[in-house]
């Protein structure tokens, strides 16, 4: 065991003279151990109980992963959970913002430019608003990327706006947008054929938590 263990860090064995001193290190390790065994200092120890209750935590986790959910598990627990597995709102869109670092009342004037824009083709909003690192057009963006653009308020605002026209102002942290909307998706089930390796990770960290609590009461009934 001592050789098998150099050799997997330093990927060579060890010499007879490296050996003898891993072997004399082991030994003065156990003696002392044993030592403080009869001494009890192993007794009130914070360190050595946290270690002994993970160890213990560790065992209930090998005992829940013995019993491997299968595949009517899976789609049971995917049912039943299945708010967890939707996709994202995705949507194709125009947006032109106007910013409170060039404008004093930037609000006033998105709304003032989405009256000129109402009939207008979206493309003619190109020119208009400020020079921001933001992509005039979106071919597809989910509600993830939005939130971590423009934040969460702009994205809720979002869900209200209707597609194909232009609409607005929407706030977010950079100032007031007109949003002009050709496509949206609405979130839906992501189908369990595309995640099944992450449904069963997730059921089975639940049978692990599950099994950690059941293991936990039967100690503390005893």
């Amino acid at each position: 065991n001592i050789i098998a263990s150099w050799e997997m860090q330093w990927k060579r064995l060890p010499t007879d003279e490296e050996l003898k001193s891993l072997i004399l290190q082991n030994i003065k390790q156990e003696i002392f151990y044993q030592e403080a065994l009869k001494m009890n200092l192993d007794h009130n120890d914070e360190i050595i109980k946290r270690r002994l209750s993970q160890k213990m935590q560790f065992l209930s986790s090998d005992i829940a992963s013995l019993n491997e959910p299968g595949d009517e598990d899976i789609k049971a627990y995917y049912k039943e959970h299945l708010d967890a597995y939707m996709s994202q709102i995705s949507y194709q869109m125009y947006q032109i913002i106007f910013s409170p670092d060039n404008h004093k009342n930037p609000k006033a004037v998105a709304q003032n430019h989405l009256e000129k824009l109402m009939a207008q083709d979206p493309k003619m909003g190109a020119d208009l608003g400020d020079n921001m690192p933001f992509p005039f057009y979106f071919e597809a963006v989910d509600d993830n990327e939005l939130n971590r653009q423009f934040g969460l308020n702009f994205t809720q605002e979002l869900e209200k706006v209707e597609t194909n026209q232009w609409t607005g102002p929407v706030k977010s942290g950079f100032g007031y947008h007109l949003v002009f909307i050709t496509d949206k998706k609405e979130s839906s089930p992501i189908p369990l054929t595309e995640i099944q390796a992450e449904v069963l990770r997730d059921l089975e960290y639940e049978n692990q938590k599950k099994m950690n609590e059941m293991i936990f009461e039967e100690f503390r009934k005893n």
